[in-house]
């Protein structure tokens, strides 16, 4: 595994993009490589997290640049990142953690528009071992089994690592062209998860949905967020004749 430099963003985008990519990861514990895991990518510039369970795709891009006004672009599909790492967090930690973040973001949020002097928050990802979680203490030893350390101030996390391969999901975004198609049909816990996606605040988000077809017929539901945390997702519709089928029972 290819060594990746800390990288540190801040907590605003860390938090919505983390949170965009990790609706889609799979509750089926039969399958290691999507089990509760993500796909970290690095850029010089941030990072993008990817997760599916094998219908759903959801991609979501954090930049490092606090005080870019306007939409942020995530690096093209043909931009190969610097490396990228699996992570899993089958645990509660990474949700308590960015728990912990948004309430430490609003805090500073409210006291900048006072005028206070606050301090933002920030979010720094590396690859190394942890003696004690949470007491800041990290070290890097090469010759030992790594982790993903995610840690803001004193606080840090460890998430194994995931040693086998993830599936290519550009490949799959790849091979799929738009098509027009007048009804797509798609089940409330696709739906509901779509409905949680974040660009950034909690009601900014539009998103775009583009019917697609592979050569050979296979359908997909392409979907794009624009805003400060860009994102990609994309879900396989349901079939119209088991959509009848449930239906007539």
């Amino acid at each position: 595994m290819t060594d990746l430099p800390a990288i540190t963003l801040p907590a605003e985008h860390v938090i919505p993009a983390w949170r965009n990519a990790y609706l889609a990861t799979s509750d089926d514990d039969e399958r290691p490589a999507l089990y509760r895991t993500v796909l970290v990518e690095w850029y010089d510039d941030g990072l993008r997290f990817v997760s599916t369970d094998g219908y759903v795709i959801i991609t979501s891009y954090a930049d490092g640049d606090r005080w870019t006004d306007g939409p942020v672009h995530a690096p093209d599909h043909d931009q190969a990142p610097a490396g990228a790492i699996v992570a899993i967090a089958a645990d509660k930690l990474m949700a308590d953690f960015l728990k912990h973040r948004t309430a430490e973001v609003k805090a500073w949020a409210r006291a900048d528009q006072e005028g206070l002097d606050a301090d933002p928050i920030d979010v720094t990802f590396s690859l190394g071992t942890i003696d004690e979680p949470n007491t800041g203490q990290q070290r890097l030893d090469i010759g030992e089994r790594r982790a993903l350390i995610v840690s803001a101030d004193n606080e840090r996390i460890a998430l194994p690592l995931y040693e086998g391969e993830f599936p290519n999901w550009r490949a799959v975004m790849a091979g799929y062209r738009p098509r027009p198609k007048t009804q797509v049909r798609a089940t409330a816990g696709v739906l509901h998860r779509l409905g949680q996606l974040r660009t950034r605040g909690a009601l900014d988000c539009e998103l775009e949905l583009t019917m697609a077809a592979q050569t050979g017929g296979a359908e997909l539901v392409l979907v794009t967020g624009t805003g400060r945390v860009p994102l990609e997702a994309a879900f396989v519709p349901r079939q119209e004749e088991a959509a009848e089928r449930d239906e007539a029972a």
